[in-house]
Formats: structure tokens, C-alpha cells, sequence
């Protein structure tokens, strides 16, 4: 029988190529490489590789193992952290979208603690794409995105509704007293947009032609539009938290009229896998 070993040993070698890079990424001996791909084509009586081809080139067969293979331990990697996250019963494990979704996010993460001061959270930050196809995978049981799509209706268990976009500049700036920016407060400054596509697109429609310019945050949206305006690059977009100001009151953000952010949704595969901290919190989320 096949081990998860052996399965790990075949996707490096089709991953690297060659017999050698993938000892090497291995840490055993090329022969030993060698002679586990044999025993498997002996298994199965039949060439994962076509001869004699450099880089290696997969036979039918051969393609037809690695989507197996593929599953059979993205499954294994499923299982194996199910099990070891949860017995974490203090511990909230939750996939998050780069985005304006962390407006959402920052205001429920601190009102839970509070409430349960010795829950700890795992969070991490993705790209829409990875938190779809983790999701889909199975390998994440929460999560958080800036849409539902209609392949997670089932899973959506609260959305929110969307999101003012704001202009974080200095606590000093001119426009830093007013209610609201209009797309011609801002002509001829240097602007700091999001880096993802939605978004981007959403506030330059709102910007119109003639303001596009300037530079782009990355990673997380609010965090990185901090640090630019802190830099003194010019004045950036970020999703409103219902702050105008820091405590320190060395930022403002002032609310873009009438612009609104698309909607977040929080998404939960299953509730029976989930631990008891995390079913707390799915709870807290569903009373805001």
C-alpha cells in the first residue's frame, strides 16, 4: 500500500523536475528517490514517467497519481490539523481577506475579548483567492471575506453591510476639519490607493478620470496606508472604522461622500468542527 511518505516523495519529484533537485529538497540520497518512484510504478504496474526526458515529464498514469495524490494529502493536512487545533479549546483559528474586511474584523475581535479575556486568536491574512481556496479545501473552518458569492450561501452565517471608505491624512492637514471628501478636494495631491482589484476599482470610479495617480498600498490595506501617510507620501484610502482620529490625534480620517465599500461576510463550514472558543465566537458575531 501506498504510504504518505511515498506520495509526498512522488509530488516533489514532478514539483522539481529533476531526481537531484528533488533529493536535495528532500535531505535523502538520490538513489533513495530512485528507488521509492520504482516501488510505486511496481505497485501499480505502470510508468508515472516518460524515459529518458529531463526536466521529468508525467506519463497519463503519472497525472492521473499526482491529482490523487494531491487530494489524498491535502485531506491528510485537513485531518492532522483538525486534530491538533482542536483540543485548543482557548484558541480562535480564522482566515481573513486583505481588505476592507479587517474594518469588520478589528471592531469583533476586541469586543469578544473583553467578554472572554482568555480566548486567544490565530488569525491570518490572505488574498480573497487563498481564503476561497482554503475554504474550499476544507482547510479553514472560518473565515472572512468582502463577498459571499453563491457557492457559500450555505456557509454565510451574518454579512454586513458595506463599508464607508475614508481619507486617512495628517491630524494637521486642511482638509482634516472637514465632514466629508469630495474627488476634488484631492486634485493634484499624492494619492495612496489599494492595491487589490475590487477595491482599487471601487475608489477610482469614485476618483474619475484625471486622479489616478499616486502610489499603492499592499498587504493589509489599512495598515500599510498608515505607514505610508506616516511617511509623509501623500494621503490614502482605507475602510472607516468609526474613528476620525487616533488617540494621539496625529491621524484624521475623514469619510468620502458618497462612496460605500462592498459587504463582508463571515463564513463557517461546520459547526460541529469547530472548538468551544470558536463556537463563542460565532455566537459574538451573530448578536452584532
Amino acid at each position: 500500500m501506498l504510504s504518505i511518505s511515498q506520495m509526498y516523495i512522488f509530488l516533489v519529484a514532478v514539483e522539481s523536475g529533476t531526481l537531484e533537485e528533488a533529493a536535495v529538497k528532500l535531505g535523502i540520497g538520490q538513489p533513495s528517490v530512485t528507488r521509492h518512484l520504482k516501488r510505486i510504478e511496481a505497485e501499480f504496474r505502470t510508468p508515472l514517467f516518460e524515459k529518458n526526458r529531463r526536466p521529468l515529464r508525467l506519463t497519463d498514469n503519472g497525472r492521473r497519481m499526482k491529482r490523487h495524490c494531491e487530494r489524498i494529502l491535502r485531506n491528510y493536512r485537513v485531518m492532522e490539523q483538525d486534530l491538533k487545533t482542536h483540543d485548543r479549546s482557548d484558541m480562535v483559528t480564522i482566515a481573513i481577506t486583505e481588505s476592507l474586511t479587517t474594518s469588520v474584523i478589528s471592531e469583533a475581535i476586541p469586543a469578544f475579548a473583553r467578554e472572554y479575556p482568555d480566548v486567544r486568536f490565530d488569525a491570518v491574512f490572505w488574498g480573497e483567492k487563498e481564503v476561497r481556496n482554503a475554504f474550499n479545501d476544507e482547510m479553514i473552518n472560518l473565515a472572512v471575506l468582502s463577498t459571499a458569492g453563491r457557492r457559500f450561501d450555505p456557509y454565510v452565517i451574518k454579512t454586513f453591510p458595506g463599508r464607508r471608505w475614508g481619507i486617512i491624512m495628517p491630524g494637521g492637514a486642511p482638509l482634516s476639519s472637514k465632514d466629508y471628501i469630495v474627488p476634488e478636494d484631492l486634485r493634484g495631491r499624492s494619492l495612496i490607493i489599494p492595491s487589490s482589484g475590487g477595491e482599487r476599482e471601487l475608489v477610482e470610479k469614485w476618483l474619475g478620470p484625471g486622479l489616478r495617480s499616486g502610489r499603492r498600498s499592499y498587504a493589509n490595506t489599512v495598515n500599510s496606508c498608515i505607514m505610508f501617510v506616516a511617511a509623509g507620501f501623500g494621503y490614502g484610502f482605507i475602510p472607516l472604522t468609526g474613528r476620525r482620529t487616533d488617540p494621539e490625534g496625529r491621524f484624521a480620517v475623514i469619510p468620502m461622500y458618497p462612496v460605500v465599500a462592498p459587504s463582508a461576510s463571515i463564513l463557517v463550514r461546520d459547526r460541529e468542527l469547530l472548538n468551544p472558543a470558536e463556537k463563542k465566537f460565532v455566537d459574538h458575531i451573530l448578536r452584532m
